[in-house]
């Protein structure tokens, strides 16, 4: 388990990140959702999400009441962000929720690490694994594993300040 808003993975780690709605029911976070998933994207992020500024004034209104993201285009560029493209994507099922197609690109040319580290929600450092629980040694913090599984949330985590002493 994750939250979107404190990823568990290490600054540029990923090439592409890829949303599919997912970020719609964070209506006010715009900023914090991005600037998290750009965190940890080393390519792009493309996101297929709702498309307000594209919408019409019903399917405003409708996303304004059901606490919707809104102004990501804006939002995106506020943040310098290299926004390739912002369209309609033309495949909805709800006219009331119409779907926009962002790209963002980061780094160009720049190569990825190819090694998925997992980064402590905390510290945002790498977590070292230790049997059946990653260890962020700066925030002294263990995040269990369950059935194969890692936790890694703040929320789950367990204050384990002598863990390293006896692994």
């Amino acid at each position: 388990m994750t939250d979107m808003f404190s990823l568990p993975l290490a600054n540029d780690s990923v090439d592409v990140v890829y949303t599919v709605h997912a970020i719609e029911p964070n209506g006010g976070h715009e900023a914090d959702i991005l600037q998290e998933l750009y965190r940890v994207a080393n390519e792009y992020l493309i996101l297929l999400e709702p498309a307000y500024e594209l919408a019409g004034k019903d399917a405003r209104q409708h996303m304004e009441q059901s606490g919707y993201v809104r102004e990501l285009y804006q939002t995106a560029k506020d943040l310098g962000y290299d926004v390739l493209t912002w369209e309609l994507y033309g495949i909805s099922k709800n006219p009331l929720n119409p779907t926009g197609l962002m790209i963002i690109r980061k780094h160009p040319g720049k190569e990825a690490p190819y090694d998925l580290e997992f980064a402590c929600p905390v510290t945002k450092n790498k977590l070292e694994f230790l049997g059946n629980v990653y260890y962020s040694k700066e925030s002294l913090l263990a995040y269990p594993v369950i059935n194969g599984v890692p936790c890694l949330m703040s929320d789950y985590a367990v204050v384990a300040t002598r863990l390293a002493d006896y692994v």
